[in-house]
């Protein structure tokens, strides 16, 4: 294994498209992060519990006026959300994204509800890993359905409720992310007695006099969306879907809320359970009484605390004290941005800052979670190069279930490919090759997997 197998390798990666908004080379350690097939499982199951919570938070929003005013950066939009249909309140797609702590625990930082990426990238970069030298060939591995794009794509087939949808894959001029749209986009093209599948910006799209979607004139069935989302100086949130003003949206969000555009992401995941106040709301004793005693289990074992100090002292963690006091203990994040963006660890921010930040948080500005310490691990960037990085773990959700997982790895606090991290091949290991290799997975399985037809 020389700089000549990793040339070969990146080559492919880049070959393939594993690119950062299909322009940029896409970084990959050579150590990959392994995960037990038990653990799997485990944090799998949990994760089922902790999305139905999530689900139950979307619909008390859309049912009940108390929770809506939880959310004042959504005033603007609250009457599209609370209209919303209940089958789009169900979230299609997540990544649940947790950190491995120092004490060698997932703890969920980011549910990933709205348009999470690397859907196409982690198969990408798994299967190049696997093809190189740097793979061990004696691991035995649990395939991942989130591995091969064709599956995101039946999925939106199976959420459509038609054999053959008319799919529609829309970004936006206004902070346009082009990772995994035109991937996906291609992927349907293949299904030749499928309509001819769409892509284009969201600005682009046209509606009949009834209000119907329509993309070059003709009806789309069903659609997923990658468009930015986060907080406008003003205080308000700032959905891409439009540039200057909530009006230039008006039509789309009529026919979203009247369920006439059905998409994998509806209004409740893309600005409710996508937002960070969700996760604080996760812990507040009103909320947590409409949720079973395992999802509640769930959350207390694997969610980062997550509080609004905006919050009373029956609702809140900590008090407004507690966290100036002690803020090396703390982050502060904006409810709905992207990209890494809007994330303060308390340790890296001076006193002032620090004061600042809590000033904003107090308004309701912000929310707090409790820092993780990553757990730091000498991984190979490069044949004979380590570093000393923190993981985070990428769990996929599809229409519900466990589908593969995702890892990117960064020696900063605030883990992000596009500010200097790096993608680490992640693989759930059923063992290694010989008499004593487990037998499959027993209780959740992601589901079938065609890696093998991709690969060939």
């Amino acid at each position: 294994m020389n700089i000549s197998d990793f040339n070969a390798f990146n080559r492919e990666l880049w070959e393939r498209g594993a690119r950062y908004d299909g322009a940029r080379h896409i970084p990959v350690t050579l150590t990959p992060y392994c995960f037990e097939s038990s653990e799997y499982q485990s944090l799998a199951a949990a994760a089922q519990e902790v999305l139905g919570a999530l689900e139950v938070v979307g619909n008390l929003y859309c049912e009940d006026e108390r929770i809506r005013s939880r959310f004042p950066e959504l005033s603007d939009l609250e009457s599209y959300i609370a209209c919303t249909p209940a089958e789009q309140r169900k979230i299609g797609i997540a990544r649940f994204d947790y950190i491995k702590g120092a004490d060698g625990a997932l703890r969920m930082l980011e549910t990933n509800t709205d348009c999470p990426g690397g859907m196409s990238v982690a198969g990408i970069v798994h299967r190049a890993f696997r093809r190189s030298p740097f793979y061990d060939r004696n691991l035995v591995e649990f395939d991942q359905e989130s591995e091969d794009p064709v599956n995101f794509v039946k999925l939106m087939q199976s959420l459509s409720g038609k054999d053959r949808p008319r799919l529609g894959f829309f970004w936006s001029r206004v902070n346009p992310i082009l990772n995994d749209i035109q991937a996906l986009h291609d992927i349907a093209t293949g299904f030749w007695d499928w309509p001819t599948p769409y892509i284009g910006p969201v600005q682009d799209m046209q509606f009949s006099e009834r209000g119907e979607p329509l993309a070059a004139g003709i009806p789309v069935d069903f659609a997923f969306m990658k468009i930015d989302t986060m907080i406008a100086p003003s205080g308000m949130v700032h959905w891409c879907a439009w540039k200057d003003d909530i009006a230039e949206s008006r039509q789309l969000l009529a026919a979203m809320a009247g369920g006439k555009l059905r998409t994998v992401s509806g209004l409740p995941a893309i600005l409710v359970t996508e937002n960070k106040r969700t996760l604080a709301l996760l812990f507040e004793p009103d909320v947590r009484s409409s949720f079973t005693a395992a999802q509640r289990h769930a959350i207390d074992h694997t969610v980062a605390r997550t509080a609004r100090l905006e919050a009373d002292r029956g609702q809140g963690l900590w008090t407004h004290e507690e966290v100036r006091r002690w803020k090396d203990r703390f982050v502060l994040k904006s409810p709905l941005d992207t990209r890494g963006r809007g994330v303060y660890i308390g340790r890296e921010q001076s006193s002032d800052a620090w004061e600042r930040l809590l000033i904003k948080a107090c308004a309701g500005h912000m929310v707090v979670q409790e820092y993780i310490e990553p757990l730091n691990e000498s991984l190979e960037l490069e044949p004979g190069k380590w570093g000393k990085m923190g993981s985070v773990l990428a769990l996929y959700m599809y229409g519900g279930r466990p589908a593969g997982i995702f890892a990117r790895s960064s020696a900063a606090g605030v883990v992000n490919v596009g500010n200097g991290g790096m993608i680490r091949p992640a693989l759930v290991i059923r063992g290694r090759r010989g008499p004593t290799t487990p037998d499959a997975l027993s209780t959740i399985q992601p589901g079938p997997s065609s890696t093998e037809s991709w690969e060939s």
